[in-house]
C-alpha cells in the first residue's frame, strides 16, 4: 500500500550522544514501488531551528553537505518539514549520515505525513541506533512508511485534545487563514521564529485576542502559541469565520474539546 502525501514532518527526539547540543543529517531519499523519487522542487524547513549559513535544511536534498540544527538540545527535539510541489505516493524513507561528528546522528526519528498540512498521521517511528549507520556518509536501510491510524492527529486535534481538562469557553471565536501559510509563534511578538504553521484555508479557535505594537495576536487552545492577524513575510492573514459558514475542522477534534461545529 502506497502512502499519498504532500507534507512529511520528521521529529528527531534523540541523538547518538545524550549530550550532543546539535543534530545533523547528510541527505534524505524517498522511494515508491522500488524507484527513488526525484525531489526537485521539494522544500525543506526547520521550524525554530538554527543552522550555519551553508548547512541549512535544504541541504538534505543535496549529495554533498548536511543539515545541522544547533538548537536540538535547547528545544529537546528538531523538526524537519518537507513539502513536495504536488501530492506524491511514497513507500520508503532513508537518510544518509554526515561526513563528521557521529555523536550528532539521529537515533530516534518519528515521521508523520499529511496531504494538507492540517491532518497528520504517523508513518514510521525509529527508536534506537540499530538503523543509524556508524560509518560516515552511509545510508540507513529503507524505512517503510505505513499509516498508523491509532496515532493520527490534526493540528486542531493536537491543539484541542491537549486542553480537554480546560474546556473551550463559550465566547471562543473561530478564524480562517487566507492566503499562504501562517506561522504559529510561542509568544505574541514580531521577530519570533514560528514553531509550526497554519496551512492555507485552515480554521482555528482563538481563546483570547491580544494586541502588541498595533498587531493583534490570537491565542490558540492547549498552549500551542499565538497566530498573528497578518504576516507580510508569508503574504497571509486571518479573517473571522461567519457563524452560518461550516468550519473546515475535523469533527473528532471539535468533539474532543466539546466545541460544536457550525
Amino acid at each position: 500500500t502506497h502512502v499519498r502525501v504532500r507534507f512529511l514532518r520528521l521529529f528527531v527526539g534523540e541523538t547518538r550522544s545524550e549530550t550532543s547540543p546539535a543534530v545533523q543529517i547528510g541527505q534524505i531519499s524517498l522511494r515508491c514501488r522500488g524507484r527513488i523519487l526525484d525531489m526537485s522542487g521539494f522544500l525543506a524547513e526547520n521550524p525554530c531551528g538554527n543552522s550555519p549559513k551553508y548547512e541549512g535544511p535544504e541541504k538534505v536534498f543535496a549529495p554533498k553537505g548536511k543539515w545541522l540544527d544547533l538548537c536540538f538540545r535547547e528545544h529537546e527535539q528538531s523538526v524537519l518539514l518537507i513539502t513536495a510541489p504536488t501530492e506524491i505516493e511514497v513507500d520508503d524513507f532513508a537518510f544518509r549520515t554526515a561526513s563528521d561528528a557521529a555523536h550528532r546522528d539521529p537515533v530516534h526519528l518519528t515521521i508523520h505525513g499529511s496531504l494538507d498540512g492540517w491532518e497528520w498521521i504517523k508513518l514510521h517511528e525509529m527508536a534506537g541506533d540499530l538503523y543509524t549507520p556508524k560509518a560516515r556518509l552511509a545510508w540507513s536501510p529503507w524505512l517503510q512508511l505505513r499509516p498508523d491510524p491509532a496515532a493520527s492527529c490534526s493540528f486542531d486535534e493536537a491543539e484541542q485534545v491537549a486542553c480537554r481538562l480546560q474546556a473551550l469557553p463559550s465566547e471562543v471565536s473561530w478564524w480562517r487563514n487566507v492566503g499562504k501559510r501562517l506561522g504559529i509563534l510561542r509568544r505574541p511578538c514580531s521577530g519570533v521564529e514560528p514553531s509550526d504553521y497554519l496551512q492555507p484555508n485552515a480554521c482555528f479557535a482563538a481563546l483570547h485576542v491580544t494586541s502588541v505594537d498595533g498587531l493583534r495576536y490570537f491565542e490558540l487552545a492547549g498552549g500551542r502559541g499565538f497566530v498573528p492577524e497578518r504576516s507580510r513575510k508569508d503574504a497571509s492573514r486571518v479573517v473571522a469565520v461567519p457563524a452560518e459558514e461550516p468550519l473546515n475542522v475535523p469533527a473528532a477534534a471539535a468533539a474532543a474539546a466539546g466545541a460544536p461545529l457550525r
